[in-house]
């Protein structure tokens, strides 16, 4: 699916049925505005009762971020406010951008929530 949002959050609905789920990659191919990078404040993965799962890990492959601005910055629980966001300006050169996360355990996934950054 291709999706564009720019401010505040937004949930997509995933149908994975009773598989098992550990870890989760997302790809960004596009951006609202281009040549500024990717970035995001927060990522929650719900479980079938639309509770957060606990992620134990996020990774950037190949990505490159300001200091402070790391891909573990999307599961530190802050939602909203400044100080708190993964950026990833190699997406400007590479034209895509990969985020993975782990999970705690094994679990069905029912949906995911990305909270947005804005551009410091």
């Amino acid at each position: 699916f291709h999706a564009h949002f720019s401010c505040g959050s937004v949930v997509f609905k995933m149908q994975s049925g009773s598989a098992l789920w550990r870890e989760i990659a997302f790809m960004f191919t596009s951006t609202s505005k281009s040549g500024l990078g990717v970035q995001l404040q927060e990522v929650q993965i719900l479980d079938p009762n639309d509770a957060p799962l606990r992620i134990v890990a996020a990774e950037n492959p190949s990505g490159a971020s300001k200091q402070g601005e790391g891909p573990e910055n999307v599961i530190d629980g802050r939602t909203s406010g400044q100080g708190s966001k993964w950026l990833d300006l190699n997406m400007r050169l590479h034209n895509t951008s990969t985020l993975r996360l782990r999970l705690a355990e094994p679990s069905q996934i029912q949906a995911y929530a990305f909270f947005t950054a804005s551009h410091a």
